[in-house]
């Protein structure tokens, strides 16, 4: 009887200390996440509308119409000086699966749909096609603004992964940031105007 009461003191001891222990998961996200920073981007929890959302989670009991949105992971690269010529936009990856019962517009290029206005012309997305195609299957959506590049996901990768998967989503945002920047650079050469001539 004495063992079984020192058995139960040493769980209810040490219990709680095994139960805030990082799991799995958690060391996994941890190396991810430090990884990341490591490349030079900031990661932050957020959330994004769901698009794959079933018609039930879109709608109350009470018929008053909802926004379902999915937990996610921006990992954002930060402009070295503020972009302000060049189009601001989100957009929200489409799975095929579910694309033909979701109704939210048209996107700039196929398998993307903007999330809020539509932003840039026909020859702006010609150039970034290219770019988009080169983020990983797993991304939900991709933002550009004044300030840095950010795609968003859910983080599902294996501890042998890691590397390459931290090397793509960097090389992806690189490239981001570089066709901001080159739109950035020919807006202030059109307002600068032509250079005056020589007498």
């Amino acid at each position: 009887m004495a063992w079984w009461m020192i058995v139960l003191l040493l769980v209810a001891a040490f219990g709680p200390i095994l139960w805030i222990l990082p799991s799995r998961r958690d060391r996994l996200l941890a190396s991810l996440r430090s990884g990341a920073r490591r490349r030079g981007l900031l990661v932050e929890l957020t959330r994004l509308p769901d698009l794959a959302a079933p018609p039930e989670a879109r709608v109350s009991a009470g018929g008053k119409p909802r926004v379902p949105t999915v937990s996610c992971t921006a990992y954002r690269q930060p402009m070295s000086r503020a972009v302000n010529h060049a189009p601001r936009w989100r957009l929200l990856a489409v799975d095929p699966a579910v694309s033909s019962t979701v109704n939210r517009g048209t996107g700039p290029v196929p398998g993307w749909v903007f999330d809020g206005a539509v932003a840039g012309d026909e020859q702006y997305w010609a150039r970034g096609t290219q770019r988009l195609s080169r983020l990983p299957d797993a991304v939900l959506g991709v933002e550009a603004d004044r300030n840095q590049v950010s795609v968003f996901w859910r983080e599902r990768v294996v501890v042998e992964q890691i590397d390459s998967i931290l090397d793509d989503l960097a090389e992806a945002l690189q490239g981001l940031v570089d066709w901001q920047w080159e739109i950035e650079q020919e807006a202030l050469a059109r307002l600068s105007g032509p250079p005056p001539e020589a007498d």
